[in-house]
């Protein structure tokens, strides 16, 4: 057998390398949360007429969690609450006419969901006229 070693060439050839082991499949990523918060503006209520400084304040919840609720009055950012109670002091004292308030809630998954709009009116507390 040496001998035959020999005219082939030498020693004999190595082993081939062992076929790696089989790798499992990556698993799936997971599915995006797609699932909205809830918002709803809890005070003042629709049509309510308000003055001074006003607590606007709001509910909201999700299956994720909620980062932060903005409170907007006619479209303009009036304050962010980022924690339950989610509530907002909007000053009014220089304000007049009505507003149309909304609360928009932000998710962990960055779903959002604007509330149902609630109207109020800006009014001033006069005092009668003394007699």
């Amino acid at each position: 057998m040496v001998a035959a070693l020999a005219a082939l060439g030498g020693a004999p050839a190595p082993d081939p390398a062992p076929e790696p082991a089989p790798q499992p499949e990556p698993a799936p990523p997971a599915p995006a949360e797609t699932v909205a918060p809830t918002a709803a503006i809890t005070s003042p209520a629709d049509r309510a007429v308000v003055s001074g400084v006003v607590t606007v304040r709001a509910t909201a919840s999700d299956d994720v969690g909620i980062v932060s609720v903005q409170f907007y009055a006619n479209g303009t950012l009036i304050g962010t609450a980022q924690s339950a109670p989610y509530s907002v002091s909007w000053n009014t004292k220089r304000l007049s006419g009505s507003f149309v308030l909304t609360a928009v809630a932000h998710d962990a998954a960055g779903n959002t969901t604007t509330s149902q709009p609630v109207t109020v009116t800006i009014g001033t507390t006069k005092t009668p006229p003394k007699k």
